[in-house]
């Protein structure tokens, strides 16, 4: 479904390891976070940067509370991403379809994000007890490549 949420930095384009193995993500930068807000002159809406609370940086669908909820969601409902579960490994492709939103105009610069998902109920790594529930996928694509 439609979580919009990206669940770690390979769900969005323009990440970069950084020397110490952390990662810097476009998405999450501080400079980045331009909210709206009413002037105290007038009822006109402006734009304007305002400090943050730490877990709440980053732009929409990239904070790290968003992140913590969806992983607590995960975790409640005993969820699996099924297609980050075929897809493990992160992709430095930014023109690739995985991404199911692009962002256009100057400030976003057609970066994208995975914020679709296809969330099955997990189970057991058993191979027998697999094979009893009778589910298991082998193949899921994302078609498209998010337009917005």
């Amino acid at each position: 479904g439609d979580l919009n949420v990206a669940h770690t930095y390979m769900d969005g384009t323009h990440w970069e390891q950084t020397a110490n193995g952390q990662y810097y993500e476009w998405w999450t930068a501080e400079s980045k976070c331009i909210i709206r807000k009413k002037s105290k002159e007038n009822t006109t809406t402006t734009t304007a940067n305002v400090p943050k609370a730490p877990e709440y940086v980053g732009m929409p669908s990239f904070t790290r509370a968003e992140r913590t909820r969806f992983i607590s969601f995960l975790q409640r409902g005993k969820f699996v991403d099924v297609w980050r579960e075929l897809h493990p490994e992160p992709s430095k492709v930014w023109n690739a379809p995985h991404w199911t939103w692009r962002g256009k105009g100057p400030v976003y610069g057609n970066r994208g994000q995975r914020l679709d998902y296809f969330l099955m109920e997990a189970t057991p790594d058993d191979d027998n007890k697999k094979k009893k529930e009778g589910v298991e996928v082998e193949s899921c694509r994302i078609l498209g490549t998010g337009n917005h």
